[in-house]
């Protein structure tokens, strides 16, 4: 279980240990980040130091502009992840204005005298402070060698892994090209809600998710998938993004996921739904029963 610390602006000497700090915009793991937690594992195992990255609890562009953001990995997630890679401290920054707005070195100077590292793990387009102005350069000169700078990891098109690449593959549907760019299946959490019960009438009841984020939506569709429950135990699933516009008449986007095997309530529980592979667009089917015969053979590729 890693150790999660919150900071304000109001920097303090902190005494994790002999930190190994890795920096960077960590909005959903891709293989780019892969490669600088591998880096601070390593150099974990020749020190023996405490492996930690600085996060932050919201976007600079939620801060500046005022703009709501959907995520790939909201904080939650986020931490998760991170004590998944058997990261020993997170630092969770409070972001604010203030700090965006601080110099390069101000910036430099909380990693110096309040974290004081052993190591810090960049990649090699890594920026920071006001503006971005702060360049690895500017780390370099501070703390030399004891800088580990990352080459960056492009794709079989040359191209770097990054975000918005990621963003751009979920709301087109390419699922399974966005998965291969992450270190894990995209996957949502949200809390299961009472829905309007169409789909138990005809044999395949959903959970209905009220997502606990603001996650990025993927591509309008169905998928397959797989379901995570609270005490761990996972199902294959049939999961739609959509309007359901064969039972519903309203425009409300809703994520339902059609559990194989299951048979319980889980009304008011929490659940992790991951996503595989895109089967077919939504569509309006001429009955319910013509939408059942669909769903069984959906279900069918998850077994």
């Amino acid at each position: 279980m890693s150790k999660i610390i919150y900071l304000d602006n109001e920097y303090i000497n902190r005494d994790e240990g002999d930190l190994i700090v890795v920096l960077g915009n960590f909005d959903g793991f891709h293989v780019g980040h892969m490669s600088l937690f591998e880096e601070a594992l390593k150099i974990k195992e020749e020190t023996g130091g405490v492996t930690s990255a600085v996060i932050f609890d919201a976007s600079p562009a939620q801060i500046l502009h005022h703009k709501s953001l959907r995520y790939i990995t909201p904080l939650n997630d986020k931490v998760g992840r991170l004590e998944q890679m058997g990261i020993d401290v997170i630092y969770i920054v409070h972001m604010t204005l203030e700090f965006l707005k601080q110099t390069k070195d101000e910036f430099l100077d909380f990693l110096n005298y309040s974290l004081h590292p052993i190591a810090i793990v960049v990649g090699e387009d890594y920026s920071f402070g006001d503006k971005a102005e702060g360049k690895v350069a500017d780390l370099k000169s501070v703390f030399g060698d004891t800088l580990h700078v990352m080459t960056l990891i492009r794709n079989e098109n040359g191209e770097k892994y990054s975000t918005q690449a990621i963003v751009k593959l979920l709301e087109e549907g390419k699922i399974e090209e966005a998965n291969k760019c992450l270190i894990y299946p995209y996957a949502v959490v949200g809390k299961v809600i009472a829905g309007r019960q169409n789909g138990r009438t005809i044999g395949f009841p959903t959970a209905n998710l009220e997502l606990a984020a603001d996650y990025v939506i993927p591509k309008r569709g169905v998928y397959t998938g797989e379901v995570a429950l609270e005490n761990g135990d996972v199902y294959p699933s049939i999961i739609n993004i959509g309007t359901n516009p064969t039972v519903n008449d309203d425009n409300n986007i809703r994520i339902e996921a059609y559990l194989d095997g299951y048979d319980g309530n889980l009304y008011e529980h929490y659940v992790q739904v991951s996503f595989l592979t895109y089967i077919r667009d939504e569509r309006k089917f001429a009955s319910l029963d013509d939408l059942k015969k669909q769903l069984e053979s959906d279900i069918q590729l998850v077994r």
